[in-house]
Parts: C-alpha cells; sequence; structure tokens
C-alpha cells in the first residue's frame, strides 16, 4: 500500500511505501500508463484562465521579502505560504485539500504535497 506524496498534472509522481516508510517514484503498471481519471471521450480538457508560472510570478513577487519554510512531510503549511522544496524549488500553497494534503504552486506547475497533520488537525483558513 502507499500514500500519494506528488501529483504533477493529473499523474502520480511519488508515493510513500506504508510497509517500509521510504518515498520513491511512482510506476506505473503498463496497462495504466494513461492519466489518472480520464476525462470521458469528446470532453476536452478546461482551459486555465491564468497561466500558472505567471500566478507563481506573481506570488513570488508578493512573497520576496519572505525566506521560504523548508519543506518536511510532516511540517504544518498555512494557504498562502512560501515553501522551499529541495526537489521542486521555491513554491507557495494554493490550497489546503485535507489535513494531510495541500497543492502547492511551483514555477513549473501545481503539485499536491503531504502535510504534516492528523484527522483532528483543523484546516486554517487564510489569513
Amino acid at each position: 500500500m502507499h500514500t500519494i506524496v506528488a501529483m504533477k498534472e493529473d499523474r502520480i509522481v511519488r508515493v510513500l511505501c506504508r510497509s517500509c516508510k521510504k518515498e520513491h517514484a511512482f510506476r506505473h503498471s503498463p496497462d495504466q500508463n494513461g492519466p489518472v481519471g480520464k476525462r470521458p471521450a469528446g470532453k476536452p480538457a478546461p482551459r486555465k484562465a491564468v497561466d500558472d508560472a505567471e500566478v507563481w510570478r506573481t506570488e513570488m513577487g508578493r512573497l520576496r521579502d519572505v525566506a521560504g519554510r523548508p519543506y518536511r512531510m510532516d511540517g504544518l503549511f498555512d494557504q498562502g505560504q512560501k515553501v522551499a522544496h529541495p526537489t521542486f524549488g521555491t513554491g507557495v500553497v494554493q490550497r489546503l485539500i485535507s489535513h494531510d494534503k495541500m497543492e502547492v504552486l511551483f514555477e513549473d506547475g501545481p503539485r499536491v504535497l503531504v502535510r504534516g497533520g492528523s484527522s483532528k488537525t483543523p484546516l486554517r483558513p487564510p489569513q
């Protein structure tokens, strides 16, 4: 069994093994090379109103004087907080998905990351 640690668009890219507690790249089986959660045929992908890279540049400009908090899987992060990830670089928390997952916008696009917390940890609104 694995827990999803990071996603790139609609594909799983990193997982945490629950038995050995190690993080590794997700390997899709040969019959699952397509994206997770395919859209029905004939439905185009929704278009983004604003380019992610432009949003990232705007957010980094807004937070230029704020040091990015080093990313840790057990760290607690708030929406709008600047994050320094060792692999993906500097990003900003766009939304808290659940008590243990968040969406972070990096220069190359959004990614879903694990965040510390338990089911008793409340989701805090942005301040």
